[in-house]
């Protein structure tokens, strides 16, 4: 949402059983200054060049600030993967971090129980797939999302008016935190969770918002990460010649460890002192550079490799190049993993049951490695001697 214009809420359902409740809620939505995106009402941006599913998902990714799902009898049309429109929008808006409010036609609800039981019976008379089921009790499962039960759209209005008065609370006592802190430039960029960490400090938000600026700065470059994958690249490289590579990869893999070092130093030194010693709160704005720059040498290694991918080489040396561009890959996966692991084990230590004075403790380690080079080096050495180098 831009400074200044009013909030985006996107009604995600099924449109031809709930066609009604969706033109209530648009009217509702507009009752409150807000703008309604329904993608069955001519006012839904889109983007010619893209399919239905495309659109949908494009304008919760940029324009929705609040999500509502609304669950009836129609599970809707699925992609290649047996996910439905509004099973995909639920899961781009999580990810996206935005408020999603859930409500679920009361009679589907009733039957749940039921479906869960017997999930082999005929409930066609009442949903059009049993994977409407299934994606209603996965929301469920996940508590992570409250589930509300309607029965008609005034039920989902009359919910919707007092659950959007707490979030307009809530933000108001962030807004005035948010002042009184004064956060520094560095800072008042953060969103989401790693900014409440700032502003509330809960316990061990230290650690907390290191690993939660680390996994944030990953998920931008998850599109980078793919093309490492699949060794996408594009633009017009040279052709080197076995001398030409042999010495192109000496630099390349001198730049390599020099990462890797840059890299130690940061986890060791910036890390550290950012954190601070026990018991004596850490620098917000130290913690968030680390992050920051730990995600930059990750994408610095990726680029590494696509760089290489640039090269051209006869195809006798094509091996070789494939097993120099792939080094960082260990070194990549750690530091996935690393970002994952510190925000569930800092959950883990938080929730555990501690005796009187216990001192709670989390091991922060993070080991980067590279693969066995035995392969490397035996291809440099058949390929020595082909060239008679040797």
């Amino acid at each position: 949402m831009s400074k200044g214009n009013a909030p985006s809420i996107i009604v995600s359902s099924t449109c031809y059983d709930l066609k009604q409740v969706r033109t209530d809620m648009r009217s509702f939505i507009e009752s409150l200054g807000c703008e309604p995106l329904l993608s069955d009402f001519d006012t839904f941006p889109i983007d010619p060049d893209l399919g239905t599913v495309e659109n949908c998902l494009r304008v919760v990714a940029e324009r929705a600030d609040i999500l509502i799902l609304i669950v009836g009898g129609r599970y809707g049309s699925i992609n290649d993967q047996g996910k439905s429109v509004t099973n995909l929008e639920y899961i781009q808006a999580r990810a996206k971090g935005i408020p999603v409010y859930v409500f679920v036609m009361r009679s589907i609800l009733d039957l749940l129980p039921v479906w869960s039981a017997n999930p082999q019976a005929d409930f066609r008379n009442v949903v059009d797939s049993p994977s409407l089921f299934e994606f209603i009790q996965s929301i469920m499962a996940s508590q992570e999302v409250w589930v509300f039960p309607f029965d008609v759209a005034q039920d989902i209005a009359q919910t919707l008016r007092k659950q959007l008065a707490f979030l307009f609370c809530e933000s108001l006592h962030l807004r005035v935190r948010v002042k009184t802190v004064g956060l520094p430039e560095s800072l008042s960029q953060l969103k989401g969770k790693a900014l409440r960490l700032v502003i509330e400090r809960p316990p061990a938000w230290e650690y907390r918002l290191f690993g939660q600026v680390l996994s944030d700065e990953l998920a931008i470059l998850k599109q980078l990460r793919r093309d490492f994958n699949y060794n996408i690249v594009f633009g017009k490289g040279d052709l080197f010649d076995f001398q030409e590579l042999n010495s192109l990869i000496g630099r390349k893999v001198k730049d390599l460890s020099n990462n890797l070092s840059a890299m130690n130093r940061l986890f060791k030194t910036a890390l550290q002192d950012a954190l601070g010693p026990p018991g004596i709160p850490g620098d917000p704005e130290g913690i968030v550079y680390a992050a920051q720059k730990l995600a930059e040498a990750y994408r610095k290694s990726i680029e590494w490799s696509l760089d290489l991918r640039c090269v051209h080489v006869e195809e006798e040396l094509q091996n070789l190049l494939d097993i120099v561009a792939r080094l960082p890959i260990n070194m990549l996966n750690e530091i996935e993993d690393f970002s994952q692991r510190i925000l569930r084990e800092v959950e883990q230590v938080l929730s555990a049951p501690t005796k009187p004075g216990e001192v709670r403790t989390l091991d922060l380690t993070l080991t980067l490695t590279i693969p066995d080079t035995l392969d490397f080096e035996q291809e440099l050495l058949r390929l020595s001697e082909s060239y008679g180098l040797k």
